[in-house]
């Protein structure tokens, strides 16, 4: 049996042009150095036009499934989404994924998968740092669902199982 729940959180915002002969890593440096960081990058076309740029970062943040108003540590996922197959224009999407009190999470490994009917997953290896205990470290597997809700709009739900 399969669960989904949907990450309601998506933020949109600006768009990022890649500048010529730009590696990708160059280009998340450039435009995202403030939070990006060594975690994986993926890239893939996800059944539509142009490579998505798939990337992670942790910053502080409300959790909304908490009721107070301290900001916890939290993971996002980033997927750049450029215009067409040849442009340099992407929009982002960013989709909080993780928020964890207990925890200092990093993304250990992450990769995409597609299934027989063509859907797509992000299976996600968290490194979790337990602070209460004597640092005991905790790795845990995440699959979100990579959903094109429109044209290079797409939703991600996490897949319990």
């Amino acid at each position: 049996m399969v669960f989904t729940f949907a990450i309601s959180e998506n933020i949109y915002a600006q768009t990022f042009e890649r500048n010529a002969k730009e590696s990708t890593e160059e280009f998340l440096k450039r435009n995202f150095s403030e939070n990006f960081n060594q975690y994986k990058i993926l890239e893939n076309k996800l059944n539509t036009p142009g490579k998505k740029i798939i990337f992670f970062y942790k910053q502080l943040a409300m959790d909304s499934s908490i009721n107070d108003s301290a900001k916890i540590p939290c993971m996002f996922v980033n997927i750049l989404i450029p215009e067409n197959e040849t442009s340099r224009k992407y929009a982002l999407q960013t989709f909080k994924i993780d928020c964890n009190r207990e925890f200092n999470v990093t993304v250990d490994d992450a990769t995409v998968e597609k299934d027989k009917q063509k859907n797509y997953f992000v299976n996600i290896l968290f490194a979790q740092l337990n602070r209460k205990s004597t640092a005991l470290l905790i790795k845990t597997y995440k699959t979100f669902h990579l959903k094109e809700a429109s044209a290079n709009n797409f939703t991600i739900e996490e897949v319990k199982e």
